[in-house]
């Protein structure tokens, strides 16, 4: 037998989408709770997260809304239950009373900025209607105007989706009574001002004025109704069931043809797109061009989604050059996934699946006094979190997380040629004990080999437990306990052996 030492082998991106047979160091087959947070070529345990403020209620968290007034007061809303809370996230250590308690419970808020006021809409709780948020030398208020007499009402409650674009408020999937049109937007008057008598609002529609507020449907062939509006790129992305949009204020262009799913969609400033989800994985948008995200997790995602997902559960949210989309269960490979949430990394264009240690229902953001966005949490049973990088677990719920990496081929020249490992270095840093794992032709029955914590190690232990093979996988798990550990790569001996070595059973499996 030769020994041969292989080259190192990086830890960066999942990808399945490649050849198992030829050696590419770059990719994993597979990772739960392990991304890129510091720097490419390492995998490290995902943060965790603490508690955030008080337990308010019981009741679902639904969403949060962020609001920086013209007067300077930061506001950071959370809807649960029937009941609307807003406290200043830099100052308060509990959500208080109730700033609104509505005749019904949210289920999917969305909400704009403008004209020194907090624009609401909740498609899903009707007797809500629209809501309007303010906020006067630190007091909040909210008013819930119906804008419903009169006949030339472009009327924005029952809407599914809201934003604002060109100095206007935009609503999607809107009410003219007694009907709702699911793929009609409505705008309010040009800087929300007040026209018309019948009655005197920024929603009321005049023939002879263009700055009052009008409506259009979108499409002719009617592709379902409008799920979500997003402003990017001066220009207006609609989401419909069947497809994408993109209006202009003059002319409205089909843009994208499969079907985003409501929830997903989550439009990211810092990089001016929109990211979503469809039954072919991920994309991501700038109102023109449209691409796929996250390729090497496509045979995965078609695994789930022939598994089943509840589109019901799935919600999004996007800050700090990272995409969220929570899931709930999933399962592939004949494993469950609990809390699944995929995140993208725009920075690194790297997609990693996490397991949160609760059943997330929302996730936010507010700006700190560093100016530093800080990301929110809520989950069913009415807690609220926010990402810790300093969290070694989810307010006390350990993370377990584990990795492995692609089928390697190590075998020869020809089939019969096979190899057995002789030595393995781990290249890792600060962090706890994490447990090595390796398995052997795709037989899906992974070997414990030993465990690897510090930095720099060699591990010399049975590896005869892999008897021969042609292909290596190696994984690595966490089982939650001490510090987050971070993996650079390993280096894998191995020791090239004949047809004559390998024994004959060993040929047969």
């Amino acid at each position: 037998m030769i020994e041969k030492a292989y080259p190192y082998m990086a830890l960066t991106s999942v990808n399945r989408r490649t050849n198992p047979y030829v050696m590419k160091d770059i990719e994993l087959w597979d990772a739960v709770n392990f991304w890129t947070e510091r720097a490419v070529g390492s995998k490290k345990v995902r943060p965790g997260y603490s508690l955030f403020m008080d337990r308010a209620d019981t009741s679902p968290v639904r969403g949060f809304a962020y609001a920086k007034f013209p007067n300077g007061y930061k506001r950071l809303a959370r809807f649960s239950g029937t009941k609307m809370y807003a406290v200043d996230p830099n100052t308060a250590s509990v959500w208080g009373t109730a700033l609104l308690t509505a005749s019904n419970a949210f289920l999917r808020p969305d909400y704009t900025t403008f004209a020194a006021k907090v624009h609401i809409v909740d498609k899903d709780a009707t007797s809500l209607k629209y809501l309007e948020w303010v906020n006067s030398a630190g007091a909040d208020t909210v008013t819930v105007p119906t804008y419903a007499s009169g006949t030339e009402l472009v009327i924005p409650y029952k809407s599914a989706a809201i934003t604002t674009f060109h100095r206007r408020v935009y609503v999607g999937h809107t009410y003219y009574s007694p009907n709702e049109y699911g793929s009609r937007i409505g705008w309010s008057s040009l800087e929300y001002a007040n026209k018309g008598t019948d009655p005197a609002s920024p929603w009321t529609s005049l023939d002879t004025d263009t700055t009052s507020a009008n409506y259009r449907n979108i499409d002719t062939d009617y592709k379902g109704d409008i799920l979500k509006i997003t402003n990017i790129n001066d220009r207006l992305n609609i989401y419909k069931e069947g497809g994408i949009y993109r209006y202009n204020e003059t002319a409205v262009f089909d843009i994208f043809g499969l079907s985003p799913v409501q929830g997903s969609i989550a439009t990211m400033e810092e990089t001016k797109e929109d990211y979503f989800f469809t039954n072919e994985g991920f994309f991501k948008t700038n109102g023109t061009e449209s691409s796929p995200i996250g390729t090497g997790w496509y045979p995965i995602i078609k695994e789930i989604l022939k598994n089943g997902v509840t589109a019901s559960k799935m919600h999004s949210h996007a800050v700090n050059f990272l995409y969220f989309c929570y899931m709930g269960d999933v399962t592939y490979d004949k494993k469950t996934i609990t809390n699944a949430c995929f995140v993208y990394n725009a920075l690194y264009d790297e997609l990693s699946l996490w397991s949160f240690g609760h059943d997330i229902t929302a996730i936010g953001h507010y700006t700190n006094s560093s100016n530093d966005k800080i990301v929110v949490l809520g989950d069913v049973n009415g807690y609220t979190y926010k990402l810790d990088y300093t969290a070694n677990d989810d307010a006390g719920t350990p993370i377990q997380a584990r990795m492995h990496t692609k089928y390697f081929w190590f075998g020869g020249e020809t089939p019969e040629q096979q190899s057995q490992m002789s030595k393995m270095f781990v290249f890792s840093t600060l962090g706890s004990e994490v447990q090595i794992l390796a398995d052997r032709d795709f037989l899906n029955e992974p070997k414990e080999l030993g465990s690897v914590s510090g930095t720099e190690k060699a591990l010399g232990f049975g590896y005869e437990k892999l008897n021969y093979f042609r292909n290596v996988s190696v994984e690595f798990v966490w089982n939650g306990k001490g510090t987050r550990p971070e993996i650079y790569g390993v280096i894998l001996m191995v020791k090239g052996a004949s047809e004559r070595d390998v024994p004959d059973k060993e040929h047969k499996k």
